[in-house]
């Protein structure tokens, strides 16, 4: 009887053996295939890492542009730069230049986090200060026209608002998993307002936003004209939620073609 059930062991571990192999196998295709898409998303892309003060910066810019807008993209609490690289990557391959940084407290940066985190004259005036010196290298690269935007998510959403309504420079804000107290019925001009379906609300409070500008405003409306006197405009991002927007092809695509509208740009 022993003679009869090793033979079932031993095929049996075959089994297992060949079934691991193949998981082992499509695990490292699936690798393989995820390093060819993010370094086939950087193609064409000069990709220059900078600093402004002890900021540091990433520069993605498409190889034999012409001179466009610079885009400045800012990360949220607990993230880095490279958190919004799909938006950069995108937005550098329309032919904008795209500038990403880290925050004070955050990836690279030497910096701490410092100020009150509940006083919008603490931590959130020197963080919107720190985006005005990322501003200022940004606007004087080479290929830079003179015209510019905010791009940033959650944490950094409220910064950008309060920036772009500070500093006349900004054009155009994208406010990703939006939350600000600073939205007025026209400030900051040319406002997009991106949340993910599943971030009841935050989705709550872009359309409350939106309904600043136009009380009968819905999702997915664009009020007012962002190639002109200014315009807003609040959609969802379907399918995701807080993280999972930022890599989000419905909103990497409203972004880019928000700012397209606003610089009168086909990309």
């Amino acid at each position: 009887m022993a003679r009869g059930i090793a033979p079932k062991r031993r095929n049996g571990i075959g089994m297992r053996g060949a079934a691991l192999l193949i998981a082992a196998l499509a695990g490292l295709a699936l690798c393989l295939a995820g390093i060819w898409q993010l370094e086939a998303a950087r193609a064409g892309l000069t990709i220059t890492r900078l600093q402004a003060g002890t900021t540091p910066l990433t520069v993605y810019r498409r190889d034999g542009a012409a001179a466009s807008p610079v885009v400045v993209i800012a990360h949220g609490f607990a993230g880095s730069r490279q958190f919004m690289e799909a938006y950069a990557l995108t937005l550098a391959h329309a032919g904008y230049v795209a500038v990403a940084f880290d925050f004070e407290g955050h990836g690279r940066n030497p910096t701490p986090m410092s100020g009150d985190v509940t006083r919008v004259d603490g931590t959130t005036s020197k963080l919107m200060s720190e985006i005005g010196r990322v501003t200022d290298v940004a606007l004087s690269l080479p290929g830079a026209d003179g015209r510019v935007a905010l791009l940033g998510h959650s944490m950094a959403s409220d910064i950008i608002v309060r920036q772009a309504s500070a500093d006349p420079r900004i054009g155009a804000t994208v406010a990703i998993s939006m939350f600000s107290e600073a939205v007025t019925a026209s400030a900051p001009r040319n406002l997009l307002i991106i949340a993910g379906e599943w971030e009841a609300s935050l989705r709550q409070d872009g359309l409350r936003n939106l309904k600043l500008a136009d009380p009968d405003a819905q999702e997915g409306d664009t009020v007012g004209d962002p190639a002109g006197a200014g315009g807003r405009r609040a959609v969802v991002a379907p399918g995701v939620e807080h993280v999972s927007v930022l890599y989000s092809s419905a909103a990497l695509h409203e972004a880019r073609d928000w700012l397209d509208r606003v610089f009168g740009r086909t990309s």
